[in-house]
Protein backbone atom coordinates (compact mmCIF):
# COMPACT_ATOMS: atom_id res chain seq x y z
CA UNK A 1 0.00 0.00 0.00
CA UNK A 2 2.82 2.38 0.93
CA UNK A 3 4.74 1.57 -2.27
CA UNK A 4 1.68 2.27 -4.40
CA UNK A 5 1.07 5.51 -2.55
CA UNK A 6 4.68 6.59 -3.15
CA UNK A 7 4.34 5.91 -6.87
CA UNK A 8 1.15 7.97 -7.04
CA UNK A 9 2.81 10.78 -5.08
CA UNK A 10 5.80 10.77 -7.44
CA UNK A 11 3.53 10.99 -10.47
CA UNK A 12 1.59 13.88 -8.92
CA UNK A 13 4.80 15.76 -8.12
CA UNK A 14 6.41 15.08 -11.50
CA UNK A 15 6.95 18.26 -13.46
CA UNK A 16 4.89 18.30 -16.65
CA UNK A 17 6.67 19.61 -19.73
CA UNK A 18 4.92 22.55 -21.43
CA UNK A 19 2.86 21.76 -24.55
CA UNK A 20 4.92 24.34 -26.44
CA UNK A 21 7.73 21.76 -26.42
CA UNK A 22 5.50 19.27 -28.24
CA UNK A 23 4.65 21.89 -30.86
CA UNK A 24 8.33 22.79 -31.28
CA UNK A 25 9.28 19.12 -31.70
CA UNK A 26 6.65 18.66 -34.38
CA UNK A 27 7.73 21.71 -36.41
CA UNK A 28 11.41 20.87 -36.09
CA UNK A 29 10.93 17.24 -37.11
CA UNK A 30 8.72 18.28 -40.03
CA UNK A 31 11.37 20.66 -41.38
CA UNK A 32 13.91 17.83 -41.38
CA UNK A 33 11.67 15.07 -42.74
CA UNK A 34 10.53 17.24 -45.66
CA UNK A 35 14.12 17.12 -46.93
CA UNK A 36 14.19 13.32 -47.05
CA UNK A 37 13.90 12.00 -50.60
CA UNK A 38 12.46 8.61 -49.67
CA UNK A 39 8.74 7.81 -49.51
CA UNK A 40 9.28 5.06 -46.95
CA UNK A 41 8.47 5.91 -43.27
CA UNK A 42 11.00 3.34 -42.04
CA UNK A 43 13.71 5.13 -43.99
CA UNK A 44 12.54 8.47 -42.55
CA UNK A 45 12.97 6.94 -39.09
CA UNK A 46 16.49 5.78 -39.95
CA UNK A 47 17.43 9.19 -41.36
CA UNK A 48 16.02 11.01 -38.35
CA UNK A 49 17.92 8.69 -36.00
CA UNK A 50 21.16 9.48 -37.86
CA UNK A 51 20.54 13.19 -37.34
CA UNK A 52 19.97 12.62 -33.63
CA UNK A 53 23.28 10.82 -33.09
CA UNK A 54 25.35 13.20 -35.19
CA UNK A 55 27.12 14.67 -32.15
CA UNK A 56 26.68 11.58 -29.91
CA UNK A 57 25.74 13.32 -26.65
CA UNK A 58 24.34 10.95 -24.02
CA UNK A 59 20.84 12.44 -24.27
CA UNK A 60 20.81 12.22 -28.07
CA UNK A 61 21.88 8.58 -27.94
CA UNK A 62 19.10 7.73 -25.48
CA UNK A 63 16.54 9.45 -27.66
CA UNK A 64 17.82 7.72 -30.78
CA UNK A 65 17.65 4.31 -29.08
CA UNK A 66 14.05 4.99 -28.09
CA UNK A 67 13.07 6.32 -31.51
CA UNK A 68 14.53 3.24 -33.21
CA UNK A 69 12.01 1.02 -31.37
CA UNK A 70 8.95 2.81 -32.75
CA UNK A 71 6.65 1.18 -35.28
CA UNK A 72 5.87 3.45 -38.23
CA UNK A 73 4.35 0.82 -40.53
CA UNK A 74 0.95 2.53 -40.60
CA UNK A 75 2.24 6.07 -41.14
CA UNK A 76 0.77 7.53 -44.34
CA UNK A 77 2.71 10.76 -44.92
CA UNK A 78 5.42 13.05 -43.53
CA UNK A 79 2.98 15.23 -41.60
CA UNK A 80 1.56 12.22 -39.77
CA UNK A 81 5.09 10.93 -39.20
CA UNK A 82 6.18 14.26 -37.67
CA UNK A 83 3.17 14.38 -35.36
CA UNK A 84 3.68 10.78 -34.27
CA UNK A 85 7.41 11.07 -33.58
CA UNK A 86 6.97 14.41 -31.83
CA UNK A 87 4.32 13.00 -29.50
CA UNK A 88 6.38 9.89 -28.74
CA UNK A 89 9.45 12.02 -28.08
CA UNK A 90 7.51 14.44 -25.88
CA UNK A 91 6.01 11.60 -23.82
CA UNK A 92 9.42 9.94 -23.44
CA UNK A 93 11.03 13.19 -22.27
CA UNK A 94 8.09 13.99 -20.00
CA UNK A 95 8.52 10.63 -18.29
CA UNK A 96 12.30 10.67 -17.99
CA UNK A 97 13.55 14.25 -17.76
CA UNK A 98 12.82 17.63 -16.18
CA UNK A 99 12.53 20.87 -18.14
CA UNK A 100 15.90 22.00 -16.78
CA UNK A 101 17.55 18.76 -17.93
CA UNK A 102 16.08 19.02 -21.43
CA UNK A 103 17.34 22.57 -21.82
CA UNK A 104 20.78 21.58 -20.54
CA UNK A 105 20.90 18.59 -22.92
CA UNK A 106 20.11 20.90 -25.83
CA UNK A 107 22.83 23.38 -24.84
CA UNK A 108 25.31 20.50 -24.60
CA UNK A 109 24.28 19.37 -28.07
CA UNK A 110 24.85 22.86 -29.49
CA UNK A 111 28.28 23.02 -27.88
CA UNK A 112 29.12 19.60 -29.31
CA UNK A 113 28.26 21.00 -32.74
CA UNK A 114 30.82 23.76 -32.18
CA UNK A 115 28.39 26.57 -31.39
CA UNK A 116 29.20 29.28 -28.84
CA UNK A 117 26.59 30.11 -26.21
CA UNK A 118 25.25 33.67 -25.88
CA UNK A 119 22.52 33.01 -23.33
CA UNK A 120 19.86 30.43 -22.51
CA UNK A 121 18.10 31.10 -25.80
CA UNK A 122 20.87 31.56 -28.36
CA UNK A 123 24.15 30.18 -29.69
CA UNK A 124 26.18 31.02 -32.78
CA UNK A 125 28.91 29.88 -35.11
CA UNK A 126 31.02 31.77 -37.63
CA UNK A 127 30.54 30.75 -41.25
CA UNK A 128 33.54 29.60 -43.31
CA UNK A 129 33.88 32.95 -45.05
CA UNK A 130 34.53 34.60 -41.68
CA UNK A 131 32.15 37.43 -42.53
CA UNK A 132 28.81 35.94 -41.47
CA UNK A 133 27.64 34.81 -38.04
CA UNK A 134 24.85 32.26 -37.90
CA UNK A 135 22.45 32.19 -34.95
CA UNK A 136 20.88 29.06 -33.49
CA UNK A 137 18.46 28.40 -30.66
CA UNK A 138 18.74 25.49 -28.20
CA UNK A 139 15.50 23.98 -26.96
CA UNK A 140 13.80 26.10 -24.34
CA UNK A 141 10.61 25.39 -22.43
CA UNK A 142 9.58 29.04 -22.22
CA UNK A 143 5.93 29.65 -23.00
CA UNK A 144 5.68 33.22 -21.72
CA UNK A 145 5.94 35.65 -24.64
CA UNK A 146 7.25 38.50 -22.47
CA UNK A 147 10.04 36.34 -21.07
CA UNK A 148 10.89 35.14 -24.57
CA UNK A 149 11.20 38.71 -25.87
CA UNK A 150 13.38 39.67 -22.92
CA UNK A 151 15.73 36.76 -23.65
CA UNK A 152 15.94 37.61 -27.36
CA UNK A 153 16.78 41.22 -26.52
CA UNK A 154 19.34 40.06 -23.96
CA UNK A 155 20.96 37.76 -26.52
CA UNK A 156 21.19 40.52 -29.13
CA UNK A 157 22.63 42.98 -26.60
CA UNK A 158 25.27 40.45 -25.55
CA UNK A 159 26.02 39.67 -29.18
CA UNK A 160 26.44 43.39 -29.88
CA UNK A 161 28.95 43.57 -27.04
CA UNK A 162 30.84 40.61 -28.51
CA UNK A 163 30.89 42.21 -31.96
CA UNK A 164 32.44 45.32 -30.43
CA UNK A 165 34.98 43.59 -28.20
CA UNK A 166 35.72 40.07 -29.44
CA UNK A 167 38.62 40.05 -31.93
CA UNK A 168 37.39 36.74 -33.34
CA UNK A 169 34.28 38.57 -34.61
CA UNK A 170 36.09 41.60 -36.04
CA UNK A 171 35.39 40.60 -39.67
CA UNK A 172 31.69 39.82 -39.18
CA UNK A 173 29.45 41.83 -41.52
CA UNK A 174 26.10 40.07 -41.26
CA UNK A 175 24.17 38.06 -38.66
CA UNK A 176 21.85 35.39 -40.03
CA UNK A 177 19.45 32.68 -38.98
CA UNK A 178 17.76 29.92 -40.96
CA UNK A 179 15.32 27.41 -39.45
CA UNK A 180 11.76 26.21 -38.93
CA UNK A 181 11.60 28.69 -36.06
CA UNK A 182 12.20 31.65 -38.35
CA UNK A 183 9.59 30.27 -40.77
CA UNK A 184 6.88 30.04 -38.12
CA UNK A 185 7.76 33.29 -36.31
CA UNK A 186 8.74 35.70 -39.06
CA UNK A 187 6.95 38.75 -37.63
CA UNK A 188 8.45 38.09 -34.21
CA UNK A 189 12.01 38.30 -35.58
CA UNK A 190 11.18 41.28 -37.77
CA UNK A 191 10.25 43.15 -34.57
CA UNK A 192 13.89 42.78 -33.51
CA UNK A 193 15.26 44.27 -36.73
CA UNK A 194 15.83 41.17 -38.84
CA UNK A 195 14.85 41.09 -42.50
CA UNK A 196 13.31 37.90 -43.88
CA UNK A 197 15.25 37.29 -47.08
CA UNK A 198 13.79 33.98 -48.22
CA UNK A 199 10.99 31.59 -47.31
CA UNK A 200 10.96 27.92 -48.27
CA UNK A 201 7.32 26.89 -48.10
CA UNK A 202 8.15 23.30 -49.02
CA UNK A 203 10.80 22.75 -46.32
CA UNK A 204 8.98 25.03 -43.83
CA UNK A 205 12.13 27.07 -43.23
CA UNK A 206 13.01 30.75 -43.64
CA UNK A 207 16.22 32.76 -43.76
CA UNK A 208 16.68 36.05 -41.89
CA UNK A 209 19.51 38.56 -41.82
CA UNK A 210 20.58 41.76 -40.08
CA UNK A 211 23.72 43.77 -40.79
CA UNK A 212 26.34 44.26 -38.11
CA UNK A 213 25.83 48.03 -38.32
CA UNK A 214 22.08 47.76 -37.78
CA UNK A 215 22.44 45.31 -34.90
CA UNK A 216 24.95 47.58 -33.17
CA UNK A 217 22.72 50.62 -33.72
CA UNK A 218 19.78 48.80 -32.14
CA UNK A 219 21.51 46.88 -29.36
CA UNK A 220 25.05 48.21 -28.88
CA UNK A 221 25.99 49.82 -25.55
CA UNK A 222 22.62 48.82 -24.06
CA UNK A 223 23.68 46.04 -21.69
CA UNK A 224 22.64 47.97 -18.62
CA UNK A 225 19.35 49.31 -19.98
Amino acid sequence: MDKNFNKIEQNINKEILPPTLLSAHEKQIMSKVLKFNSDNPKEWLDEFSKILVRNKTEHRLKIADFISTLNVDNIKDKKEFSKFIAKQLYDFENKNFTTAEIEEFSRQSHKADGNIEINRLATYHIENDGKSLSLHSPITTISNQTEMKMLVKDALQKLADKLLNDKNLSNIQTITGESWMVFHHRKFFEEFGFEIKSVDEEAKEAFMVISKEKLLALYGNNLNK
